[in-house]
């Protein structure tokens, strides 16, 4: 197998866990942002609840002076927030910024409460973002010394300078406050057009989720737009302190045109820029690149990693074929396989008929063709069905073949027969099916 075809191929087996890691991640974003819609919409309800006539609430009803009572509440509530969340340096400055200009009336009341809700979520998504930006950042690092050879020196220091370094002018950490502002200004408008309106609360919750949905997307696509800045950064800094000064592009499966033009191109590494020859190249990039030398130092390199691919390998592996497989020991059919019997019956796809292995009998020219330790990924959300199922590693999944002796339920006869099964350590075989009858080739 030649250079680009390995690193094609690793770099597509990295873009499936991404992307399964990134469904975890907007899964937490949405639940930020529904936690704070609840909270802003019981103040909205509150709100409606205690100043709301026959007639609603006119905005001349909504700007009347507050009691003593409420601003005491607020404070209290404020006082809150502040003793139990430690806030980023961001948070603190809007506490601030509500405190000094809230104005006493009950509608800027209504919006100093919103805000302290907002200030809350929106500095949980900043922590958010910075555990999440720095996670992938050391992963990387790891990642390329495992295909680089060395490690990079105070990953900890590095990893955080790079999530906080601006990009296209402004750091992660500004644009989730902006859209915090954008959230706010877009929140008082409605509440300011609702009460005009004569609205009530209810089709004006309906108004306000769609805000939500609106600043929530925003807040998933800089999540993975930061993704893979970091990504590409981690990957300059091993190239650069590994002695690489070239790097190929590697675009996605499915790349715009954009991309595609730049696949498999060469780049100088002191060079590399996001948005120009490297990912992130628009919104939603989920592109690659790797290391790029002179051939004979590729496959040496190729060659170690393989050897300790395979050194990693459970017990019962005896060696790697020249097809690109992994031998595997034969397998002994016990004559009771206790629990695991379901797991040990394998079914014809033709006919959807199931057949046991005849007891005492071997499973031979056993071996690994596809998923760890192979060059070969399983197919697409294999894996991940796989543990769905029956649990074990995603990484771990091997799909293997042999040929067995196999025992018709109904007729008791015998037929020699080729079979696949998928294996993860953890878990054993599971799956097999009959790939072909070996008396009938």
């Amino acid at each position: 197998m030649n250079s680009k075809t390995y690193w094609s191929q690793r770099e597509a087996k990295q873009l499936k866990n991404n992307i399964r890691d990134e469904i975890q991640y907007n899964k937490k974003i949405k639940e930020t942002y529904d936690y704070m819609l609840d909270n802003i919409q019981k103040e909205i309800n509150g709100f409606y609840a205690r100043y709301a006539t026959k007639e609603g609430i006119t905005l001349s009803e909504a700007k009347k002076r507050v009691s003593q009572l409420d601003i005491d509440a607020y404070g209290r509530k404020a006082k809150r927030y502040v003793k139990d969340k430690t806030f980023t340096k961001e948070a603190n400055e809007e506490m601030r910024l509500y405190n000094a200009t809230m104005k006493i009336n009950r509608l800027e009341l209504l919006k100093a409460n919103i805000g302290l809700e907002l200030v809350d979520g929106f500095d949980e998504l900043q922590k958010y973002f910075d555990t999440t930006l720095t996670d992938r950042t050391l992963a990387e690092f790891k990642r390329q010394a495992g295909i680089l050879g060395k490690s990079v020196l105070n990953n900890e220091k590095t990893a955080h300078s790079i999530v906080n370094a601006s990009y296209q002018n402004a750091k992660f950490s500004d644009r989730i406050w902006m859209y915090q502002d954008m959230l706010k200004a877009e929140l008082s408008s409605r509440l300011k057009i609702g009460l005009i309106q004569g609205r009530n609360p209810r089709e004006l919750a309906r108004h306000i989720s769609k805000v939500f949905g609106v600043s929530r997307n925003n807040a998933e696509r800089l999540m993975q737009t930061e993704l893979a800045r970091v990504q590409t950064e981690a990957q300059k800094q091993s190239y650069e302190r590994n002695g690489y000064d070239k790097y190929v592009f590697i675009a996605e499966p499915t790349a715009c045109p954009i991309c595609q033009a730049l696949d498999d191109k060469v780049f100088d590494v002191k060079k590399m820029m996001p948005g120009t020859n490297a990912s992130p190249m628009h919104p939603h990039c989920r592109c690659s690149t790797a290391a790029h030398a002179d051939r004979e130092a590729l496959e040496t390199r190729l060659a170690e990693i393989e050897a300790q691919e395979i050194k990693s390998q459970p017990k019962g592996v005896v060696k790697s074929g020249k097809n690109d497989t992994i031998k595997l020991k034969d397998i002994i059919i016990h004559r009771s396989v206790g629990a695991k019997a379901r797991n040990y019956k394998a079914v014809d796809r033709t006919t959807g008929i199931e057949y046991e292995f005849v007891p005492g009998t071997h499973i031979q020219n056993a071996e690994v063709f596809a998923g760890k330790g192979t060059k070969h990924p399983l197919h697409g959300g294999v894996p991940e069905g796989l543990t769905e199922e029956y649990g074990g590693d995603v990484s771990k999944w091997q799909h293997a073949k042999g040929e067995g002796i196999l025992v018709g339920e109904d007729t008791g006869e015998e037929y020699p027969a080729e079979v696949h099964w998928f294996q993860e350590e953890s878990v054993g075989k599971v799956k097999f099916k009959v790939k072909r009858w070996l008396d009938e080739s």
